[in-house]
């Protein structure tokens, strides 16, 4: 049974269930248009659905990395260019309003 006097525990499920709608509104788009593409497999095919599925998912998770690092290297070029206690400070603030 949950404590209800751990507000850790509480805040942390309201995140996990708030940012469940992100995977609902991009990941089911993805995941439903690789499946109409393919359609019913037939018999013995299995190996081709798995395949398109592997490829599909690498595709999406180096477009992930690229961007991540091109996100990544921007930040890094404008952290430099401030002073880092002021803007560490300020980024905190950013992630906190944006949980």
């Amino acid at each position: 049974m949950l404590d209800v006097e751990q507000p850790l525990l509480w805040s942390g499920l309201a995140l996990g269930l708030a940012s469940s709608w992100h995977c609902v509104g991009m990941c089911s788009g993805i995941a439903a248009s690789i499946g109409f593409t393919t359609g019913k497999p037939a018999s013995g095919s299995c190996g081709r659905l798995c395949l398109r599925g592997l490829l599909a998912n690498s595709g999406r998770v180096a477009a992930y990395m690229f961007a991540g690092a091109m996100v990544g290297e921007l930040g890094s070029t404008v952290f430099g260019a401030f002073d880092r206690g002021v803007f560490h400070m300020v980024l905190r603030w950013a992630a906190a309003v944006s949980l």
